[in-house]
C-alpha cells in the first residue's frame, strides 16, 4: 500500500526528487485482527485483598448522636422562643390610667428625753454658766473648791472615759 494512494488523505504527497535521500515513513496504526484476540480477563486484573475491619465499639457514636440531637431540639426551643419574643415586642403597648384616692389619717407621738450631764467639778455643765466674756487677765490664784477637788479631777476622767469604752463594746 502506497501512502500516495491513500484516499482519505487531504493533500497529496508531492512525489519524491530522486537526487534526495529517501524519506522514513510515517507510523501508522495497527489493528489487530478481531478472530486473533483472546483476552482473560484474570491475567489483567487481580481482586485486592481488604484487611477486616476491626469490631468498634458503638458508644461513642451513640453518646454523639443524642448530643447532636439534644442541640438540635434546643435550637428549635429557642427559634421558638425568640420568634415569639419579637412578636411580643412588635405589639403596640397598651395604655391604662387608673386613678385612686386614698385618705390616710397618721398620728406621731414624739418623745424627747433631756439628760443633763454633771462637770467634772460637780457643777451643772449647762450652756447657761458658761461665762460669755472672755477675762482681761489671766487669774494667778487658784480657788479653794478647785483646788480641792483637783485631786479627784484626774479620776474622774479615767472612769468617764472606761465608762464609755465599755459602753461601746
Amino acid at each position: 500500500m502506497n501512502p500516495n494512494d491513500d484516499e482519505t488523505r487531504q493533500f497529496r504527497r508531492e512525489p519524491q526528487a530522486s537526487n534526495q535521500p529517501p524519506r522514513p515513513e510515517r507510523p501508522r496504526q495497527y489493528f489487530p485482527d478481531p478472530a486473533q484476540q483472546q483476552v482473560s480477563e484474570a491475567s489483567y486484573y487481580q481482586e485486592p485483598v481488604y484487611a477486616q475491619p476491626r469490631q468498634r465499639s458503638t458508644t461513642a457514636a451513640v453518646a454523639l448522636g443524642v448530643v447532636a440531637a439534644l442541640a438540635a431540639l434546643t435550637a428549635i426551643v429557642f427559634m421558638f422562643l425568640w420568634r415569639g419574643a419579637a412578636s411580643e415586642a412588635q405589639r403596640v403597648p397598651e395604655t391604662v390610667t387608673v386613678t385612686q384616692t386614698q385618705t390616710t389619717t397618721q398620728t406621731t407621738t414624739q418623745n424627747t428625753t433631756t439628760t443633763r450631764r454633771t462637770g467634772l467639778l460637780g457643777g451643772d455643765s449647762t450652756a447657761s454658766q458658761l461665762p460669755t466674756v472672755l477675762p482681761s487677765e489671766l487669774p494667778t490664784q487658784i480657788p479653794p473648791e478647785v483646788r480641792d477637788n483637783a485631786g479627784s479631777l484626774l479620776d474622774d476622767l479615767v472612769n468617764g472615759a472606761n465608762s464609755l469604752l465599755q459602753g461601746q463594746q
